[in-house]
């Protein structure tokens, strides 16, 4: 009973005629029409392989006139073009068919046992085999080449050998090591000179904590950078494995110590305009209800009315001051107030109210909102900030304010009429890095609009959604 109704063409390497014979036999008793061919030297089989003709499965003898064993197997894979193979055997040669599957045949048949149904269902799970080993190469090599395109350095290392198995392109331009030089350094070799002794005498369970908790390496050309890691547990090549994901962070933590200098100045210029505002303002007035005070003493009874109403003026000044300097420090007052109320006594300031036009506009919209607390606080800073440079450096004397909804999204705009600058050519303050980063807390965007002469306007969307007062706040 025929069982194949596919036509299936076979190439059996067989010296043996009789062998031969008895395979030919069994193949046409269960595929319709077997397409086979002969061969009885792995020179004429690797002919037949690389003409034109494809085959669907090769059964293989492993003792050919002019090649054998292992050697045999190997040279019919490098031109069966992932063709499966069937290796057929004697018992003499059992121990070695096993060996054989391990180098990559499809299956094993003892020439003693075979029978057509046996051979018919060894080729059909060849062929099933090979279909999923097949995927499983290009699922393999679809990884490999993530591994490798990937634009941060990976490294597999094993915790066993304290060497690295594999690193990607990007740990090679990196780093300046080869893949070859790679797989002969030691792991320390590209950690700080200090921790190499350490290094040397870890016992296996202590090399993750200890690698991970290293944030300098050490490149070919011996400069170090600052690293962050991330780590998975892995199997390669039959061994247990740590793949490492390097992060370069030498910029951002350059980057790091620049803006925290810069805050520390930006805190001790505030205190010392604090102090400055202190000794020049309020203590002076204070001094001065001092000087009253001790006139009280002495002055006659006709001048300490006088004198009175100058003493309460000037406690009257001291106090002014310190509830402007006390809003400038924490606008605690902020909570109790709306945002058009808080954005006017921004206006009001001395150092502002006599010096400019402004206009503020608020959309009635936005006005019935209950914005979050942290976000009005970060609003009244962008505007405090913006004023304070707009005083120092803009000689404008015109400042419009709008804030509205617009597209789904709070627009927030600061613009004056002051000389401008080319953003092209400036590097940009603090107070303009605080902005953005303040706008990135709401997952917002920000820009700065400026040329010579025509002012410059600082603008700021924040998604809706963003903006909502929760029940929490």
């Amino acid at each position: 009973m025929l069982k194949g109704h596919l036509s299936y063409s076979v190439l059996v390497v067989e010296d043996n005629l009789g062998d031969f014979f008895l395979v030919d036999e069994l193949l046409k008793e269960e595929i319709h029409f077997p397409q086979i061919v002969h061969a009885k030297t792995f020179l004429e089989a690797k002919n037949s392989l690389l003409s034109n003709e494809t085959f669907d499965v090769i059964l293989l003898d492993l003792s050919l006139p002019d090649m054998e064993g292992e050697k045999l197997i190997k040279s019919v894979q490098e031109v069966a073009n992932n063709t499966p193979i069937i290796v057929l055997t004697g018992y003499t040669e059992i121990k070695f068919a096993t060996k054989a599957i391990s180098l990559g045949v499809s299956d094993y048949l003892l020439k003693d046992e075979l029978n057509s149904a046996l051979l018919f269902k060894c080729i059909l799970y060849s062929f099933q085999r090979q279909k999923v080993l097949n995927e499983l190469k290009l699922s393999e090599k679809r990884y490999l080449e993530l591994f490798q395109l990937s634009p941060q350095p990976i490294f597999v290392i094993s915790p066993e050998k304290m060497q690295f198995e594999l690193v990607n392109h990007s740990a090679t331009q990196n780093y300046g090591y080869s893949k070859d030089e790679f797989k002969e350094l030691a792991i320390y070799e590209i950690l700080p000179k200090n921790v190499h002794d350490k290094f040397q005498i870890l016992e296996k369970e202590e090399f993750l904590p200890f690698f991970l908790n290293i944030g300098k390496h050490k490149k070919k050309d011996k400069t170090t950078i600052d690293v962050s890691i991330n780590y998975n547990s892995i199997q390669y090549q039959n061994q247990a494995c740590y793949l490492f994901i390097i992060n370069d962070i030498t910029e951002k933590k350059s980057m790091d110590i620049v803006l925290t200098q810069a805050i520390i100045d930006t805190q001790e210029k505030e205190r010392s305009e604090i102090s400055a505002d202190l000794h020049d303002n309020i203590c002076q007035v204070l001094a001065s209800c001092i000087y009253d005070i001790n006139l009280l003493k002495i002055t006659s009874k006709d001048l300490k009315k006088e004198y009175i109403d100058h003493l309460e003026e000037s406690i009257q000044l001291s106090l002014t001051e310190i509830r402007n300097l006390s809003y400038q420090i924490s606008p605690n007052f902020i909570y109790n107030l709306s945002l058009y109320d808080a954005f006017e006594r921004l206006f009001l300031s001395p150092d502002i109210k006599d010096k400019y036009k402004y206009e503020l506009n608020i959309s009635e919209k936005i006005k019935d909102i209950e914005l979050k607390t942290e976000l009005k606080i970060n609003l009244y800073r962008i505007l405090q900030e913006q004023l304070r440079n707009i005083n120092k450096y803009s000689k404008a004397n015109l400042i419009q304010v709008s804030l509205c909804e617009k597209n789904d999204e709070l627009y927030y705009s600061i613009k004056d009429n002051g000389k401008g600058f080319d953003i092209n050519n400036i590097e940009y303050g603090l107070g303009f890095f605080n902005f953005k980063k303040r706008v990135d807390l709401f997952s917002g965007s920000s820009e700065i609009i400026s040329s010579p002469n025509k002012g410059c306007e600082i603008r700021m969307t924040i998604p809706l959604e963003k903006i909502f007062k929760s029940s929490m706040d």
